[in-house]
């Protein structure tokens, strides 16, 4: 039975399910490349890490905050401007606010829980 033009069109489409092959667990990210729309693979990462970029990369109102090394990479190349990982939020918010004993707190207990193993590797 030859295909249809919407069962052609259903394969084209991606979403959590579909842009993750269960085998091979790969990350299709669509972008914009000299005017045209081609879609990257990117590192493994969960269906729901995938759809969190998405996400972000759907609504440039929002910004995502990881400790998750894959998916900071991959974010890394999906919305640059707008992922960071918790260590360096928490410098840049100390950086605003260097007065703020609960984030000085905040910072020295993530420090002392994730012993130098976060998404940034410092």
């Amino acid at each position: 039975m030859p295909p249809t033009r919407f069962s052609t069109f259903i394969n084209h489409v991606l979403n959590a399910e579909s842009a993750i092959n269960a085998d091979w667990k790969e990350n299709r990210f669509l972008i914009k490349d000299n005017g045209q729309t081609k879609y990257i693979v990117l590192n493994k990462i969960s269906p729901t890490d995938y759809a969190q970029i998405l996400l972000c990369q759907n609504h440039p109102e929002l910004v995502l905050v990881v400790n998750d090394r894959k998916m900071l990479r991959s974010g890394s190349q999906i919305i640059p401007e707008r992922i960071i990982g918790i260590p360096a939020l928490l410098n840049r918010l100390l950086d605003v606010f260097p007065e703020n004993d609960r984030l000085k707190t905040l910072k020295n207990t993530g420090e002392y829980i994730f012993k130098k193993k976060h998404a940034l590797g410092v």
